[in-house]
């Protein structure tokens, strides 16, 4: 398997060496086992294939930070990796996935809805068009996934999605790999900045989506709306349900998704 990604055998050495430090780190060392889990699987892919990992790049002004790119003549695919050990329902339209662990319930944005700008920016880079490139989000870890969506896969599966294009699409990967490569930004300080940006707009976000789940109430007695299912469909009804039989139709919601991995 080729890749520009540092030796498989070194960052094996070096994600037990950080296991070591759990206490301080853990939810550093979380995101790092996702990423070996999936470096390990990419490096099955046949040799024609190439990747690149934690590929930092500016587009527009803009600074976007892809956890892997691979590169082949069936398409270029961008993956948004998740390491999670925890309840998740959602579908590829949601704004929000709910994450319940025991009796706690949070929600987290949309993942598939960041990789796609991560994808957007690859097409303009390489001049690519939709088809050509592949947004993929790779769970890793023993999370209970409850979500609808062909996007969305098991660490285990990963190999087998990228496989499964059969189409040829690409001519030019390789020099496409070397492109990225090149653009890809590696500079301490410019990482640093970019990194302390996101967690402002984390905090930011988070603040927003705790104000919209507040509002995410019902109108009549003040419990949680949540998705049920009808005969007609799915619509919007209320937890205290059938004390309070408020309810209000999901528009647009004339989509069938489909989990194929």
């Amino acid at each position: 398997m080729n890749s520009f990604t540092i030796g498989f055998g070194i960052f094996t050495v070096i994600f037990f060496i950080s296991a070591l430090i759990v206490d301080k780190n853990s939810s550093k060392i979380i995101g790092f086992a996702g990423e070996f889990w999936v470096r390990k699987e990419l490096n099955k892919l046949p040799d024609e294939y190439l990747f690149l990992s934690d590929v930092m790049l500016e587009v527009g002004g803009k600074t976007t930070q892809i956890d892997h790119i691979v590169f082949s003549k069936y398409g270029i695919f961008v993956i948004e990796t998740k390491q999670m050990n925890t309840y998740i329902t959602g579908n590829e339209h949601d704004k929000y996935w709910v994450i319940k662990a025991g009796k706690n319930k949070y929600y987290m944005y949309n993942p598939i809805h960041q990789n796609y700008g991560h994808k957007k920016a690859i097409e303009q880079i390489l001049g690519l068009e939709d088809n050509q490139v592949i947004d993929v989000v790779c769970v890793s870890g023993q999370a209970n996934l409850r979500i609808k969506s062909n996007k969305v896969v098991r660490v285990e599966r990963l190999v087998d999605r990228i496989l499964f294009e059969k189409q040829e699409k690409i001519k030019d990967y390789v020099k496409m790999a070397h492109i990225i490569n090149d653009m890809n930004i590696v500079d301490k300080e410019y990482r640093k900045n970019h990194i302390k940006s996101i967690k402002e707009n984390i905090m930011n976000n988070n603040e927003n989506l705790r104000k919209e789940v507040v509002m995410n109430r019902c109108p009549r007695c003040g419990n949680e709306l949540v998705i049920r299912k009808g005969k007609s469909g799915e619509f919007i009804g209320c937890l205290s349900f059938p004390k309070c039989k408020y309810t209000k139709v999901i528009k647009n919601k004339n989509t069938e998704d489909m989990t194929l991995f």
